[in-house]
């Protein structure tokens, strides 16, 4: 798992408010969904061009506002989901699915920041293995919505969407969906991937395939030049996924 960092400290008070945070994102995610099904549909009606016009720049600016309000409850929550207390009492609110359902619904393309934040917090609560997760209950909805965001051009979105695979690869059902590239610049993208590989190579099959292909290869240049750039972490990350090859 490579997404918690659980130093964050959150006031006692506070954790008497997170069910309330999560219904309250829920119920602003209902109302969005709902928008989106009401527009579709008026879309296929016709009426004066000008109106329409007037009509759609309102729009507009009102979903920019309610969006900007869901990404600032999104973050609090995913800020708030670093707290190794925090993070399994959000996990398990069964409303917390809502997060996905708001996945599906919106374009990386048309939504980038919000998608971001969303990613970013499905990473953080995939983190934690509770017996009753509700993000990790969605995990193969999420290993599907997130492999467009693996090759995505936003090196964020990669770091946050590697993030989430390194969480949720650690189950069998994921692993034949995580489609992965070693050849990344980035190093935080390298690290997250190196986390997902530890988890495809407990299982033969994925082995395998990564031998066939140059895997070892690719990941002594990556070794080289951790070493040349004292990055002890990442160095100390790939000999781990040399010793689970062997």
């Amino acid at each position: 798992n490579l997404s918690c960092d659980k130093t964050s400290s959150i006031p006692d008070i506070i954790f008497d408010y997170i069910p309330d945070l999560v219904q309250l994102l829920e119920l602003l995610v209902r109302k969005t969904i709902n928008k989106e099904e009401q527009l579709k549909c008026s879309h296929e009606e016709k009426g004066n061009k000008e109106s329409d016009e007037i009509k759609k720049e309102d729009i507009y600016l009102k979903e920019k506002e309610e969006e900007d309000v869901l990404i600032k409850l999104i973050r609090l929550i995913a800020n708030m989901a670093l707290n190794n207390k925090a993070g399994p009492i959000i996990a398990e609110i069964p409303e917390i699915k809502c997060l996905v359902d708001l996945f599906k619904i919106k374009n990386i393309h048309k939504n980038e920041e919000l998608i971001l934040n969303i990613v970013g917090a499905i990473a953080n609560i995939s983190y934690y293995n509770v017996s009753k997760n509700e993000i990790l209950d969605q995990r193969i909805i999420i290993a599907k919505l997130l492999l467009p965001l693996m090759f995505y051009d936003n090196v964020e979105a990669v770091i946050e969407a590697s993030r989430v695979f390194g969480n949720i690869t650690q189950f069998k059902d994921v692993c034949d969906f995580a489609k992965i590239s070693k050849d990344h610049s980035n190093r935080d993208v390298v690290y997250n991937i190196c986390g997902v590989l530890i988890n495809l190579i407990n299982y033969q099959y994925h082995c395998d395939i990564y031998l066939q292909n140059e895997g070892v290869e690719k990941l002594l240049e990556i070794l080289e030049l951790c070493i040349n750039m004292s990055d002890f972490d990442l160095a100390s990350l790939i000999c781990k996924i040399f010793y689970n090859l062997w």
